[in-house]
């Protein structure tokens, strides 16, 4: 990863990019990170939020027919088991 990632540049080329992050790191220094649906939040931004989204739950999606085992008939109807029909790993 590390080898993939790396940038050859010049010491003129490296000398500017130190100096944009020095002069970016006092802007840095006065960010806050806070979650959007935290209580008591002084913050403008979570009020911006949709109301419908607010009450909403995370719900896993259901499944509507029975899981089909891999060793089980092909619903298709074609007779093969599900793993040499529809279920093939390509």
């Amino acid at each position: 990863k590390n080898l993939l990632t790396v940038r050859i540049q010049s010491a003129e080329q490296a000398e500017v990019a130190e100096h944009a992050i020095e002069e970016r790191a006092p802007q840095l220094d006065n960010l806050q990170y806070q979650h959007p649906d935290a209580e008591g939040t002084a913050d403008e931004s979570s009020e911006a939020a949709p109301a419908d989204a607010e009450g909403m739950a995370q719900q896993a999606p259901r499944r509507v027919s029975d899981k089909v085992g891999r060793n089980d008939p092909c619903p298709c109807g074609s007779g093969k088991k599900y793993k040499h029909c529809h279920g093939k790993l390509y």
